[in-house]
């Protein structure tokens, strides 16, 4: 990629009613914007301090991470072959881009850390899962029993073991990252939202008028939002 161009004279309200994708604040005075046109934009206290484009169409919306674990804040985003974290200066965070040479990103990528160091997954073709460690080597290749992976994965930490959870075809996997070994799957029909809570995760959709949240054992609650009554079918 060629190096982020510099112009320090343009505001927000100079992009195009459209073009904006989505803006990732920093702080009250700087920000990133991603647009339509997959570009990478920064802005600090009104002005627009340096741009990039993506060779590829970005997966997903990005998100803010710190990588390091302390006060500096870098942008994750992703197109179907590379996966990109910038510094606000405009540069790279060592390591990246992450280019996928034999594999697709099919969802947009998640970062999480454990036990003090920081790791992305990168849902690929088939149902499989890339793993790399902060510096973007990659580390292990993590197999789902799915054929495809449609959301992107979500990873919590549950009875003081890291998981990360995959969704396709109507079925939620949960995997022990640790040794990266299937521990539960089951049917999550009509799935759109998960939602980390302290030690779980819910899944959340709407079907028929019926708010339906499954909990991380499978358990299916529905709420009808005509009547406001609740139906509960819980699995041990």
């Amino acid at each position: 990629l060629s190096q982020p161009s510099k112009n320090t004279n343009t505001s927000p309200a100079s992009f195009v009613v459209g073009s904006v994708k989505d803006i990732h604040l920093v702080s009250e005075k700087s920000f990133f914007v991603t647009t339509t046109d997959n570009k990478v934009v920064y802005f600090e206290n009104d002005a627009k301090k340096w741009e990039q484009a993506l060779d590829g169409s970005i997966n997903g919306t990005g998100e803010l991470i710190s990588l390091y674990a302390n006060d500096k804040t870098q942008l994750l985003i992703a197109t179907d072959k590379k996966i990109h974290v910038f510094e606000t200066s405009g540069q790279y965070a060592g390591g990246f881009p992450i280019s996928m040479v034999d594999q697709t990103i099919v969802q947009a990528p998640v970062f999480y850390r454990w036990k003090g160091n920081g790791f992305f997954i990168a849902p690929v073709e088939k149902g499989r899962m890339v793993q790399f460690d902060n510096q973007g080597r990659e580390l292990t290749i993590i197999r789902t029993q799915l054929n495809s992976i449609e959301m992107q994965p979500v990873v919590w930490v549950s009875a003081n073991k890291p998981f990360v959870g995959a969704m396709g075809e109507n079925r939620f996997e949960m995997i022990q990252l640790e040794n990266r070994k299937s521990f539960r799957i089951f049917n999550a029909n009509n799935s759109e939202v998960v939602l980390k809570l302290p030690n779980e995760v819910k899944l959340f959709g709407v079907h028929h008028k019926q708010l339906v949240a499954y909990d991380q054992r499978g358990g299916l609650s529905k709420f009808d939002m005509t009547t406001g009554k609740i139906q509960t079918d819980r699995k041990s």
